[in-house]
């Protein structure tokens, strides 16, 4: 009777801890703060590690906020954790396309830190060996003077309405019909579904679209692609050496108020073997 009641408090706790969760969600009882995400193909119950380095040390490492799955949300903390570490505040920050997102862009731009963070659309083309059409958003300017975006073949998309999306405004624009109709190869510019079926281009415009759109210009320069691609031989290594080197590739606390340390605690063995190798203890 006891082993039952304590069952259905760990049920009941793990229910209190995942209230936003849709019912068909699988939930851990024993390690509610967990979840099951996937990863290589695989699902499996985990935490979303995260960690910041430099100059070849790790200097912040934390769990994702509310262990989200993503890390579209992430930057700004994390790069905050490491200006408190190290009393520093850095000038240039690259990180991977999961970190794309409208929240860290404002939050780089507003601490003026120089960004490398490629769009998932941009990296995934570039393991394709594919080329943009010309058409993509980012290749639309926008007309503040009339409220119009003008594509690549000088015609307008003018304002439809507004609409609120994940808590965000998100604008449409749309072209005119015969302006599309006319352009003979118009199905590479709408590259949508839903445009090619009613015939012109819609442009869904947020908020950070002009912060969005300057960060993958910039990612398509040389200098941005040759700084960027320091990340494989610095954050990306540490978790390799971690993982598969030290062989620390599972949680052995529970719950989001210790598994933290754990991570914090293999930084810092991390840290202390660089140390020695370099001959610097």
């Amino acid at each position: 009777m006891f082993a039952k009641a304590l069952k259905y408090q760990k049920i009941k706790t793990a229910l209190d801890k995942n209230t936003d969760l849709p019912g068909s969600a699988k939930i851990n009882i024993t390690d509610p703060d967990s979840l099951f995400m996937k990863r290589n193909g695989k699902i499996s119950q985990s935490y979303n590690a995260q960690m910041v380095s430099s100059e070849g040390y790790i200097i912040a490492a934390d769990i994702a906020t509310g262990n989200a799955e993503n890390d579209m949300e992430q930057l700004s903390k994390m790069i905050e954790q490491g200006r408190i570490n190290t009393k520093v505040k850095p000038d240039k920050v690259s990180a991977d396309a999961g970190y794309f997102h409208g929240s860290g862009l404002e939050y780089l731009h507003r601490e003026n830190i120089e960004g490398f963070i490629p769009s998932p659309d941009q990296v995934s083309k570039e393991r394709k060996d594919e080329k943009d059409s010309g058409f993509e958003a980012h290749y639309f300017q926008y007309d503040e003077t009339q409220d119009e975006w003008i594509c690549p073949q000088n015609k307008p998309l003018t304002f439809q309405r507004e609409q609120i999306r994940d808590g965000k405004k998100t604008t449409i624009y749309q072209c005119q019909p015969i302006h599309c109709i006319k352009f003979p190869d118009r199905q590479i510019c709408c590259m949508k579904k839903d445009d090619m079926r009613k015939g012109f281009r819609r442009l869904e415009v947020d908020e950070d679209a002009d912060l969005k759109h300057a960060m993958i210009h910039k990612m398509k320069t040389q200098d941005a692609k040759l700084f960027y691609k320091k990340r494989g031989s610095q954050i990306e290594s540490m978790f390799g050496i971690i993982k598969q080197s030290r062989k620390f590739r599972e949680f052995l606390l529970r719950g989001h108020d210790k598994v933290p340390t754990q991570l914090k605690i293999a930084s810092i063995a991390f840290n202390f073997g660089k140390m020695i190798r370099e001959g610097l203890v």
